[in-house]
């Protein structure tokens, strides 16, 4: 059996400090279960959307160091909110070597919500008894980067849609954005 050295993390974006740590103590009690080593821990009051979180740097870097081969967390979404956000640490993690080990919730559903199951080849390790969670091995498809600009573009496009829609700018200016923006981007435009 592989010895996992852990990084238990915990996020949460509510003014909620007393849940924040119970979080982080629920993760680490489990890792303590499972017998893993807690090589460190950290826990922040951020949103999830955000990619510049001092904590979550410290456990990236971490991982690149070596000084940790396993990330403990919550759920999926603890590590972001956001799909490119997300995915870019999820490549980052399997680039190294690490693996991402859920308590609460079943990592392959998770990342079939969020879309990137198809991204993202698993390679499950034997289960463990009374396991709650599911925790996998992550080997990462590279991310065509004419995905990721469509993905930006969709992004950007929703916003555009709901401003014309809204009334919060003129129908003309989205439009023009829209433009730009695709050819920017490098993908074929939708009307607004």
């Amino acid at each position: 059996m592989t010895e996992y050295k852990v990084w238990a993390f915990a996020r949460s974006a509510a003014p909620n400090l007393p849940a924040l740590e119970n979080q982080l103590a629920d993760v680490m009690r489990e890792a303590d279960r499972r017998g893993y080593i807690i090589v460190n821990s950290c826990m922040e009051q951020k949103c999830g959307t955000e990619f510049w979180r001092p904590d979550l740097f410290a456990m990236l870097t971490a991982v690149q160091q070596g000084r940790v081969n396993a990330v403990m967390v919550q759920s999926l979404d603890r590590l972001s909110h956001d799909i490119t956000i997300l995915y870019r640490i999820l490549r980052f993690l399997q680039n190294y070597g690490a693996v991402l080990i859920t308590t609460e919730t079943d990592l392959q559903y998770e990342l079939y919500l969020t879309g990137l199951e198809s991204r993202i080849l698993l390679v499950p390790h034997e289960p463990e008894k009374e396991c709650r969670g599911r925790w996998l091995s992550m080997r990462i498809d590279p991310f065509p980067v004419r995905l990721e600009q469509e993905l930006k573009y969709a992004l950007a496009y929703a916003a555009l849609v709901s401003a014309a829609a809204n009334g919060r700018l003129p129908r003309d200016i989205c439009q023009r954005a829209n433009v730009g923006y695709a050819r920017k981007c490098g993908v074929l435009r939708r009307e607004v």
